[in-house]
C-alpha cells in the first residue's frame, strides 16, 4: 500500500497534507486496517452514469496546497484524451 511504498511502518500514520499525489485505479480496491475496502473509482451519476466506456480508468490526483486544516485537491483523469 501507499504508506509501506513511502517506507512507513503498518502502523506509522500518514497525513493528507503529507501527501504529495495519490494515483486512483478503476477496478482497484482501498486497504485498510479497520475497514473495509471500497472501490478507489466509482461513478455515482452524472450523464455518463450508463456509459462504462467514458469512465477513467486512472485518475491522478495532487496535493494542490492547504487552507486552514483543509487539503484541496486537483485531479485528472490520465485516459480520457485517447479515446
Amino acid at each position: 500500500d501507499a504508506a509501506q511504498q513511502n517506507g512507513l511502518g503498518g502502523g506509522d500514520h500518514v497525513k493528507p497534507r503529507d501527501i504529495e499525489e495519490l494515483v486512483l485505479k478503476r477496478g482497484e480496491m482501498t486497504t485498510h486496517r479497520r475497514r473495509a475496502p471500497i472501490p478507489q473509482l466509482q461513478c455515482t451519476g452524472g450523464t455518463a452514469f450508463e456509459r462504462e466506456d467514458l469512465y477513467p480508468s486512472r485518475v491522478r490526483c495532487f496535493n494542490a496546497k492547504q487552507r486552514n486544516n483543509d487539503v484541496r485537491w486537483d485531479c485528472v483523469a490520465e485516459d480520457l484524451d485517447k479515446r
